[in-house]
């Protein structure tokens, strides 16, 4: 798959938050994810869901300025392209099982703080997360949205609609606040950061090492672009995408914590060698895997090999050395964590994990 980029800033910004969305619940069953649907935002996830199929009707938004009352309003009264009705109030307003959620580099002001989530959630407000006269300030602000702007057909049909649809929510308070609660805001979401959260979901979740993960979310970018340019599901191509660089996970059973855990990780990372003995089934082999898992976890590439002389000829294309000088060339950006079988050390560690960034 060729890597396309450059492209406008906001195209980079939707394409690379679309990503996120779809590689965060890529394993979950029965998703969809479409890129610039007809007929609806930026983007749509549908989930499976006890209540049915949930809707998240996505938009991003690149520009660094305030998203205030006003702003909201904007945002909550778009229209499909050419059309002028069925903007995306009145489709929260007709499926309750429809989320919009709002994924901006600006911040939100203290009039639309309320519908603040954190970054990754999707799940809808428990309760109208704004005063009860919000929402009254917020059809308001919506009906200015098309009365300001300067007037063509389309505009005066679509402003029409929204007065249409305020003139209901004015008698029927209950359909808006009902709305309001399923309106969710990321904020202060920069590009880099949505690049660093693909990349940690790669590497915690698939086991992606950090000298992978960047043409990992590349390709996972330009999935998405395909999958726009084709009008398809962008699913199977990130999903494809994630099994082509995904590492292999160590450890393939629960891990029964001793306790020690911590501290000989940290005592692996600073020394950059460790060695587990201990008597036959007491867990050594268990808790080596644990402990790569882990480094894997930070980027690292993990292997299992027999041997000490083995991992020095994978690395280095040496013959055979003895461990003492070994230890010394593996000081810098590398790691070895070692296994004896025995009840003592020997100078031949059956177990090795070699772990490389």
């Amino acid at each position: 798959m060729s890597i396309v980029q450059s492209a406008p800033t906001g195209w980079e910004f939707q394409y690379t938050a679309t990503a996120l969305i779809g590689l965060a619940r890529l394993r979950e069953t029965g998703l969809t994810l479409f890129v610039d649907p007809k007929g609806g935002e930026d983007a749509e996830l549908i989930l499976n869901a006890s209540c049915g199929n949930l809707v998240i009707e996505i938009q991003t938004k690149s520009s660094k300025s305030d998203v205030n009352s006003s702003e909201l309003a904007d945002f909550l009264a778009h229209f499909p392209a050419g059309q002028a009705t069925n903007n995306l109030l009145a489709r929260l307003i007709q499926d309750q099982n429809r989320v919009a959620l709002f994924i901006v580099a600006g911040r939100c002001s203290d009039a639309t703080r309320g519908f603040l989530a954190q970054v990754g959630n999707i799940t809808p407000h428990s309760v109208l997360p704004v005063s009860p006269t919000y929402p009254n300030v917020l059809i308001g602000d919506i009906l200015e949205v098309y009365h300001s702007k300067t007037p063509s057909k389309l505009d005066v049909d679509r402003y029409a609609f929204c007065q249409s649809v305020a003139a209901k929510l004015r008698i029927d308070s209950t359909s808006i606040a009902n709305a309001l609660r399923r309106v969710l805001i990321w904020e202060q979401v920069q590009k880099e950061s949505l690049e660093q959260r693909i990349e940690h979901v790669l590497s915690h979740e698939y086991f992606v090492p950090t000298s992978r993960s960047r043409a990992a979310r590349l390709e996972l970018v330009e999935a998405v672009r395909l999958a726009r340019d084709q009008s398809v599901d962008a699913i199977p191509m990130l999903n494809a995408v994630a099994a082509k660089f995904a590492g292999t996970r160590l450890l393939v059973e629960e891990h029964l914590h001793r306790g020690l855990e911590t501290s000989l990780f940290d005592e692996l990372k600073s020394r950059r060698v460790l060695l587990l003995t201990g008597q036959s089934m007491c867990g050594k082999s268990q808790t080596a895997r644990y402990l790569a898992e882990e480094f894997q976890k930070a980027g690292f590439t993990c292997e299992i090999g027999n041997d000490v002389h083995g991992a020095i000829r994978a690395k280095f294309t040496l013959g055979s050395v003895d461990t003492k000088s070994f230890l010394k060339q593996w000081l810098s950006p590398h790691s070895l964590l070692l296994q004896s079988s025995s009840h003592t050390c020997s100078g031949e560690p059956q177990n090795g994990r070699r772990l490389s960034r």
